[in-house]
């Protein structure tokens, strides 16, 4: 089982404002596709993040499902007031997107009670009024129609504020079920209603996957993402450096120009800063769990590896984060299964990439048919390897079942390409920084000239007026 699957990695159609849930909507495609349930049940929706990340990977995973949002679309205290055209604008999307899958229910949570039976839910995901009477009587309320191993959603949970007591309740629920809660993206609680699906249980259970990694650090990086490119999307779109100019530069071509200059330096630093942000949060969560995959290949050996550098101080993941950084420069083999100068001489497509070559082999090489070592390799005894060096070379390609069957080795594909996006967008980068610094010295300049324009228009002011002065005390004196 992995956290990080075709299904985490999937890119959301719909993030809009308010964001406070888009940082859950790969936790949201993941646990759908997991859980499969039937029916999915939200009490709260608002602009429908949540709601359309649902449909969906009900959609995506062919799942037989409908999902329905129970909302007035008219606000809350916490919420404030909706706008008229929030409800016209998502029922519109959803009548266009998920006809079959997902229904506007548009009534408070007590009317649409009746619409459905008992034990029918399999996800409720409860987002309503955030005080902790009014989430204590939703859950109480709708907790006879969740089935008797459902799962119920509560968001905000790490928000105390303005009189906000999810998370309070929360806790209070955790001495009666079994309760996991993440604490980025404002909060989200959720809860097991009688046994753990099977398919849950490492979750609820606090238990690394197949990778090595844990439920928390996954969904918090990729909710991050998807948060960082939601805000370079709207920065790109509404960023817009506007400075008004005085009269006397309006009547001044020249000056004009030069102001233009100034003004366009500073929109193209904003522009730098969000080009340059977003891909270097997004390669740093990547390398994460690269390293990850690597780790849990069975072609790199942290022990073969360590025999190599002289040092075992090192933890496994700082050992693979050091071959990747600089082992593989220097010629080290990562272990006995895989021979990087082999793989750059086999492959000269894959040596002039952005690629690293075990990087290369471990997420796509091996779909592709190629071999890590050549056919002539010297054969390893394994009887003479070390324990945890036998358990690395046995490991197998981990199957992590993604609808019809497809391997996680797409998800990492798909993770290796926005890497690969990010790195191209790094090189754009360092290249509208270098341009950015030149049109810095530009504006410099023309601030400096401008500056010794208004000193030479000053003297020549006080010269003419010292001058005035100076022809009527010479008349004066005269008279």
């Amino acid at each position: 089982m992995s956290y990080a699957n075709r299904a985490s990695f999937m890119e959301p159609r719909r993030v809009v404002e308010p964001l406070a849930w888009a940082g859950h909507i790969p936790f949201a495609f993941w646990l759908v596709e997991v859980l499969r349930p039937k029916c999915i049940v939200e009490l709260g929706t608002h602009t429908g993040n949540s709601f359309c990340a649902f449909a969906q990977a009900v959609e995506a995973f062919e799942i037989d499902a409908k999902v329905f949002a129970v909302d007035h679309w008219q606000g809350d205290e916490h919420a404030g007031a909706y706008s008229k055209d929030v409800f016209a604008e998502l029922s519109q999307y959803i009548e266009t997107l998920y006809p079959q899958i997902a229904s506007m229910v548009r009534s408070s949570f007590d009317e649409a009670l009746p619409e459905f039976a008992d034990k029918s839910i399999d996800l409720l995901h409860i987002d309503g009024m955030h005080t902790y009477e009014a989430v204590r009587q939703d859950f109480l309320a709708w907790l006879p129609k969740v089935a008797s191993n459902g799962i119920v959603l509560f968001h905000d949970t790490a928000v105390t504020e303005r009189n906000f007591g999810v998370g309070a309740f929360l806790k209070e629920l955790s001495a009666d079920y079994q309760v996991f809660d993440f604490h980025h993206s404002h909060g989200l609680g959720v809860v097991a209603i009688g046994a753990v699906p099977q398919a849950l249980a490492p979750l609820f259970n606090n238990l690394s996957d197949s990778d090595g990694l844990d439920a928390a650090t996954v969904f918090e990086m990729l909710g991050n993402g998807v948060l960082t490119r939601a805000h370079a999307d709207r920065f790109s779109t509404h960023s817009d450096v506007r400075i008004c100019r005085p009269g006397p530069a309006q009547e001044n071509p020249k000056m004009r120009e030069r102001l233009d200059l100034i003004a366009n330096f500073f929109h193209r630093q904003n522009e730098l800063r969000s080009s340059y942000r977003s891909p270097f949060v997004a390669t740093e969560q990547a390398y994460d769990l690269l390293v990850a995959r690597i780790l849990s290949s069975g072609y790199f050996s942290p022990r073969f590896y360590a025999s190599q550098l002289g040092s075992t101080d090192l933890s496994d993941r700082e050992l693979c984060r050091h071959y990747l950084s600089l082992g593989e420069k220097e010629g080290r083999l990562p272990s006995h299964r895989f021979n990087p100068s082999y793989y750059a001489e086999a492959n000269p497509d894959v040596a002039s990439s952005r690629y690293g070559l075990l990087e290369h082999f471990v997420l796509l090489g091996r779909l592709e048919g190629r071999h890590g070592v050549g056919e002539d390799s010297q054969v390893i005894d394994a009887a003479k390897l070390s324990a945890h060096s036998q358990s690395q070379m046995k490991a197998q390609i981990p199957e992590d079942t993604i609808g019809a069957g497809e391997p996680i080795e797409l998800a990492f594909e798909q993770l290796s390409n926005e890497m690969s996006r990010a790195q191209d967008q790094l090189t754009q980068a360092r290249e509208q920084l270098e341009q950015t610094r030149q049109s810095e010295q530009a504006a410099k300049d023309a601030l400096e000239n401008t500056s010794q324009r208004l000193r030479a228009i000053e003297n020549s002011r006080l010269w003419r007026m010292t001058a005035g002065l100076r022809a009527v005390i010479h008349k004066m004196r005269g008279n």
